[in-house]
């Protein structure tokens, strides 16, 4: 359980207002808040200790219940702000635990702050009256259970399996005493609220808009269906269930926003069953506005956002349930009110003194109003903040707020600063008395990690010398490939680095000819290989040119052949009867007049390619390998 002193601030939306503990709930041991005894006292504790003389060790868990530990308590349950410390004194041993009875308390002023992922089981719980709060880990209650609510000082409670039972369970102890047969309903729900004597749990639903509540007698039902003892009226949407003097009130107001207070009869009913709730004060002349309670000084007030219009006229009344009246209140004094359709809190600018006295929180608006007797005060609107709580024109409370803060960070520094220094002189201390006792042995591991590192050290100069090694390797089997040398501009004058750069350049160089191949090669793969697809990788193609045969020799057979039957072609066409057999028997013919005889037909073979749309070389076609 962590214990501190809340900023002097309030959460916008508080989650719960008034707290009842039904049920005391755990937090971890935390030591008691010191008292300070006479030396008379002091040397009684320490004989009740078991200590021999003055001075001597005190065995606190040994102190019985009829000496300080009991005036201890009663000094911490005097005020209900240290009920948690009380709490936590009764976790420290057996002893103790025996010696200080279960606390009885009414959490009245402690609310429970908005909790979030991944904190979901953490809750944190604020002292209204002090500013003190205390975080509690429920993690082993929360898988067990669903978390409903809080009101009153107990947390609502739904069994995670079917029926879905309700269960109070107070924070500090981590006890559910009440235990309810009823199941939570399956509805969504808008706020939860607990009375005590009897014991009864009430909740609001969205939709329908109504209020359901049950007591230890009221049985199990299915999951799907809801409470017999429900509260509904007409047209009318139901806000702000407050707990007051053992009833409970809410809020009814209609479509137009004309209010009505409704409260039950628990006092004299006593059983859910035969509980019922019915219009207390309605009250139309206050026209059309939104109204909220709020529980303030002991008093139950109805709080009202005027608009412009009806400017001047009283924001709070007070409400008698006696006489059924509602009396102007011209004054909140120092508190201030933090409003919405949820729940309403009062809390003591005293106490939070970022907060101005006498204004009034329209959490759920994003306004704030400052309330006084001066109802000329209220000619113009009132100061707008955002939803975020930045607010206007409040630089007085602003520069107020960042001093606490800076005082508070300089506080927290410092506190830290000194733990920092308190550990780093523990640890000194701590080397020194180990140097001391034993400096040969931190000798012989200095010895022993100069020769590791030694040893590492001559390690990577051989790995740093064979890795070189390569790299120049490499670099020439490059240079013989390529006829191409490289130097430094800017040298490294480090063997690897260097070794890396050439690496680089020869790198570059390789890349460029591979594209530079390929963008060659992929141009004549077509017709060297008409009739297959061109392969995907660069090695691939690069096999395709590089067969056992002579692909250039192999592609100029081709163009022979296609050129002689082209010739034959053409001579068909030209309707002259040759002899085909003597043209074709070439044995009686010299190379040398072969040779002639195609350079004489030079001529007309460039307009028979010209015809067939083919651009020939310059080189003669005598000069061919073939002829």
């Amino acid at each position: 359980m962590e214990k501190k002193n809340a900023p002097a601030a309030v959460a916008s939306e508080p989650v719960a207002s008034e707290p009842v503990a039904s049920a005391p709930v755990a937090a971890e041991p935390v030591a008691a808040e010191p008292v300070a005894a006479e030396p008379v006292a002091a040397e009684r504790v320490a004989s009740e200790g078991g200590a021999s003389k003055r001075g001597s060790s005190v065995n606190w868990a040994s102190l019985s219940a009829d000496g300080p530990l009991h005036k201890i308590g009663e000094c911490l349950l005097a005020n209900e702000e240290y009920a948690d410390t009380y709490s936590a004194m009764r976790q420290v041993c057996r002893n103790w635990r025996s010696g200080l009875p279960e606390p009885d308390v009414h959490l009245d002023e402690w609310i429970m702050l908005d909790h979030a992922l991944p904190h979901v089981a953490e809750f944190t719980f604020l002292q209204l009256g002090t500013s003190r709060y205390v975080t509690i880990d429920l993690s082993e209650v929360h898988t067990r259970y669903y978390f409903v609510g809080f009101c009153r000082g107990v947390i609502v409670l739904a069994q995670k399996n079917p029926p879905h039972k309700i269960r109070l369970l107070n924070p500090l102890t981590k006890k559910s005493n009440t235990m309810f047969e009823a199941q939570m309903p399956s509805v969504f729900l808008k706020s939860v609220a607990v009375i005590k004597s009897p014991t009864m749990v009430f909740v609001t639903a969205h939709y329908p808009s109504e209020i359901g509540w049950v007591d230890e007698s009221t049985p199990t039902k299915d999951i799907d269906k809801d409470w017999e003892k429900r509260f509904s009226i007409k047209n009318h949407c139901l806000r702000c269930i407050t707990p007051f003097n053992g009833e409970l009130y809410a809020l009814a107001v209609d479509n137009l926003e004309h209010g009505r207070i409704v409260c039950t009869n628990v006092q004299l009913q006593q059983r859910a069953s035969t509980v019922k709730m019915e219009t207390l004060i309605s009250f139309p002349e206050l026209g059309h506005q939104k109204f909220y309670l709020v529980k303030s000084d002991g008093d139950l007030l109805l709080v009202l956002l005027v608009s412009v219009a009806l400017a001047g006229r009283p924001l709070v009344y007070r409400v008698d349930t006696q006489s059924r009246s509602l009396h102007p209140v011209s004054n909140i004094g120092s508190n201030a009110f933090f409003v919405n359709y949820i729940r309403c809190i009062s809390v003591d600018t005293r106490v939070y003194p970022t907060l101005r006295p006498g204004c009034i929180y329209y959490t759920d608006l994003g306004y704030i109003r400052e309330y006084s007797h001066d109802t000329k005060a209220w000619d113009e609107w009132a100061v707008r903040v955002d939803r975020i709580g930045n607010y206007e024109k409040l630089a007085e409370v602003n520069e107020r707020a960042d001093t606490l803060a800076q005082k508070l960070e300089q506080s927290e520094e410092a506190r830290k600063k000194a733990e920092s220094d308190a550990v780093q002189a523990r640890r000194e201390a701590d080397k020194a008395k180990a140097d001391a006792a034993g400096v040969e042995d931190l000798r012989k591991r200095l010895h022993d990690a100069e020769t590791s590192l030694s040893e590492h050290i001559t390690a990577q100069i051989a790995r740093e010398e064979a890795i070189t090694k390569r790299l120049r390797t490499q670099n020439r089997r490059f240079v013989n490939k390529t006829s191409q040398e490289f130097e430094l501009e800017d040298p490294d004058n480090d063997p690897l680095l260097d070794a890396v750069s050439f690496l680089e350049f020869h790198g570059t160089e390789a890349r460029e000819g591979i594209d530079e191949a390929r963008t060659g090669l992929s141009r004549l793969f077509p017709y060297f290989f008409p009739k297959k697809e061109e392969p995907a990788t660069f090695l691939a193609l690069a096999k395709c040119f590089n067969p056992p045969e002579d692909l250039g020799l192999k592609m100029r057979h081709e163009n022979m052949k296609v050129a002689v039957e082209s010739t034959v072609a053409l001579v068909a066409d030209s309707q002259q009867t040759i002899d085909w057999a003597k043209v074709g028997n070439t044995e009686q013919i010299e190379q040398a007049k072969w040779r002639s005889l195609i350079k004489a037909a030079k001529l007309n073979t460039k307009k028979i390619l010209a015809y067939l749309g083919i651009k020939p070389s310059s080189t003669p076609s005598s000069s061919r390998p073939e002829v």
